[in-house]
């Protein structure tokens, strides 16, 4: 609660933001529809940067957060437990 309490007597500007650092999400339109990665920063409510799978590694992509959708946890290995 103090650090609510912080942030609303410092005057800086805050917006909401769907998405964290680390949550893995897939392009769902755009140029790069299809394509997943994790989000490796938000920039305000409107703005993230994706890291994506690239030829020899990762590269970031900043796109519109209205342009990706959360990735579904899927089960280990695919298993399901009875």
């Amino acid at each position: 609660m103090d650090d609510l309490k912080a942030v609303v007597a410092s005057s800086l500007p805050v917006s909401p933001c769907a998405y964290v650092a680390g949550e893995p999400v897939t392009v769902d339109s755009g140029a790069l529809s299809g394509v997943s990665g994790v989000v490796v920063r938000t920039k305000g409510s409107a703005r993230l940067v994706v890291r994506v799978p690239f030829v020899a590694g990762f590269v970031n992509v900043e796109l519109d957060a209205d342009t990706v959708k959360r990735l579904e946890k899927k089960e280990s290995n695919g298993s399901q437990q009875n």
